[in-house]
């Protein structure tokens, strides 16, 4: 849950996390490899396409039970 939170001036209770966020040879850094334009398209595009089959057919190639 860290990770998806601003946890700017507020306090981490996680000792492990803590030891990795002050350890001098780490780094720690977001995961935005999703977030690109290229991959932000193929999300909405998927999504919309999977809507238009589900309003056309009924289903979708995607669907989930």
């Amino acid at each position: 849950a860290y990770f998806t939170n601003d946890w700017t001036n507020k306090d981490i209770d996680d000792k492990t996390l803590l030891e990795l966020i002050e350890h001098e040879r780490i780094l720690v850094t977001p995961h935005i490899a999703f977030f690109s334009d290229e991959a932000v398209q193929n999300l909405v595009e998927g999504g919309l396409n999977a809507a238009l089959s589900v309003i056309n057919t009924g289903t979708c190639e995607t669907r989930l039970n």
